[in-house]
């Protein structure tokens, strides 16, 4: 983006996520909050200036799609909440609704 003078311009990532039935629950959670804080902090050492490069992103599911497709921040009937859904309602208390969110 830098070559093509598009420094300032910031970057939304859509549907990112783990899959809880190929990585633990607290491990999706975990993930969530790394992620999270890395893209809250990764800058363009060239720019620095312009601050993070990500200025928005996206959980991919806030349930989980039946017993396989387990990316949700909860059970697929809703029943509970998985760690990373109390890790992210976290994250978003303390930077705001502005940067973390649901799809």
């Amino acid at each position: 983006m830098n070559a093509n003078g598009d420094a300032g311009k910031k970057v939304w990532l859509t549907e990112m996520g783990w899959n809880s039935s190929q990585v633990s629950e607290s491990s999706q959670a975990s993930y969530l909050t790394q992620s999270y804080q890395m893209m809250d902090t990764h800058t363009d050492p060239a720019h620095p200036e312009n601050g993070p490069y990500v200025e928005k992103y996206f959980w991919f599911a806030y349930k989980d799609f039946g017993t396989v497709d387990l990316w949700g921040l909860k059970t697929a009937d809703l029943s509970q909440a998985k760690p990373s859904y109390t890790a992210l309602a976290s994250r978003r208390r303390e930077c705001g609704d502005r940067r973390s969110s649901m799809r």
